[in-house]
């Protein structure tokens, strides 16, 4: 019999949510509730993931073999970096999250056999264990950090490069995030209106799931629309002594109006940097 996806994705759901609420520290609702955001098409935050194959595919023909996936969602972006690097397992690819949760998503999701990808839980802010990288790529990381951690994060990615070693980041910048009392719920509320609809049972009782929504909404006003502009970036990676090669505007993508927390959707721009060069 033909196997219903939705039905699959709704199990894997349901068990990324349990294990998360059962392995992650602070992180549980970010982990657990991320597939049920692409399961109502809410996330899109994928629009960029084109742009990203792009530029590793020119990094791999300039020699790079050393990619670095820095912090990880669920499997989508390691699944679509892996399809830009060659099959002959000279380009090897790194996957570093502090957390557990989605390193064991990726894992799941890995072809049998698949020897180029190395899955690594270590605190991105202090990782002593990790060697030279040709690529690191942050998709949609800064924003979790606090100011300072910000600089922390980026200084610890730039002591694992060489002189042509490049950073590629991917941001929504022109994002504003409405903060007001009744955004919360509401966004909550419509999320579970999607999944239903949609027809995807929930992992646990709706008062509970509502509860890990309200939170998970709480996070998302602290977390996103940190940057005003490109300009904000730029000085970010300035501030970790990195110097922008290049900003891609991806755009804007499509709205989706059950997101009733943000008033403007942003632009995602992907940003490449390298080292700065030093002055004599």
């Amino acid at each position: 019999m033909p196997v219903d996806d939705r039905s699959a994705e709704s199990a894997a759901a349901a068990e990324t949510f349990m294990r998360a609420h059962r392995d992650c520290a602070g992180c549980a609702n970010y982990h657990g509730l991320w597939p049920y955001l692409r399961l109502a098409g809410i996330t899109r935050s994928q629009v960029d993931l084109e742009v990203v194959q792009s530029l590793i595919r020119a990094g791999v023909a300039r020699g790079a073999h050393r990619i670095l996936i820095a912090g990880a969602a669920d499997a989508l972006t390691t699944l679509a970096v892996l399809r830009a690097l060659p099959s002959d397992g000279t380009t090897m690819l790194e996957v570093v999250d502090r957390c557990a949760t989605p390193l064991e998503t990726i894992r799941r999701a890995l072809a049998p056999g698949e020897r180029r990808v190395t899955l690594r839980q270590a605190n991105l802010l202090d990782d002593s264990q990790g060697g030279a990288v040709d690529i690191a790529l942050a998709h949609g990381l800064l924003g979790f950090f606090s100011d300072e951690d910000q600089v922390t994060l980026l200084q610890a990615i730039g002591r694992r490069f060489g002189a042509g070693s490049v950073l590629i980041s991917s941001e929504r910048v022109d994002l504003e995030m409405v903060g007001d009392g009744d955004n919360v719920p509401r966004y909550a509320e419509r999320m579970i209106r999607r999944l239903g609809d949609a027809r995807v049972a929930l992992p646990v009782p709706e008062s509970e799931f509502r509860a890990a929504m309200l939170q998970q909404g709480q996070d998302r006003l602290r977390t996103q629309g940190r940057f005003a502009d490109e300009a904000a970036v730029v000085a970010l990676l300035a501030k970790a002594g990195l110097a922008v090669r290049d900003m891609i505007d991806v755009g804007r993508g499509p709205i989706d109006a059950v997101d009733s927390m943000q008033r403007r959707l942003g632009r995602r721009v992907v940003f490449t940097a390298s080292r700065a060069a030093v002055a004599a």
